[in-house]
């Protein structure tokens, strides 16, 4: 960790604020782009299966960080331009590890969030917000007792 913060010292004023617009640029560009004809983005959360905790854990500090890395390649890019993203729970590895998937939506376009993270509560009353509300999740589920062999 020290090798990544000693990292930034080397940074200038005038490099993170070219750095900031360069972000706001390209995210400006992405969500014209990928939000043009679309709600949401679904990818994988992860690009490959979870690790054991052995093996994030091993090797230096250097092979440590580079599997991180590589671990959270789908998840950096919509946390570095300010995206809002849900992971959701959808299934399990051969080994019983859980795998998840990524809902990435536009900044304006964020009100599925409060409709795909929890589960409905009843009728509001409200006849638009009742159709806005297509997603219906079950209030319970069989997800949290599964066990890994079972």
């Amino acid at each position: 960790m020290r090798r990544r913060a000693e990292s930034g010292f080397t940074v200038t004023a005038v490099d993170c604020v070219q750095a900031l617009q360069l972000r706001k640029t390209i995210a400006r560009q992405f969500i014209a782009t990928a939000f043009a004809d679309t709600d949401v983005l679904i990818t994988a959360t992860v690009a490959e299966p979870p690790p054991t905790y052995a093996m994030v854990t091993s090797g230096t500090v250097d092979d440590v960080m580079a599997r991180l890395g590589a671990f959270t390649r789908f998840t950096r890019i919509f946390n570095s331009i300010e995206l809002p993203a849900l992971s959701v729970p959808c299934g399990f590895t051969a080994d019983g590890l859980p795998l998840g998937m990524q809902i990435v939506g536009s900044r304006r376009r964020c009100a599925w969030r409060t409709r795909l993270s929890r589960p409905p509560t009843g009728t509001s009353g409200d006849r638009r917000a009742e159709t806005r509300s297509r997603f219906r999740w079950p209030t319970r589920t069989t997800w949290h007792p599964v066990r890994r062999g079972q």
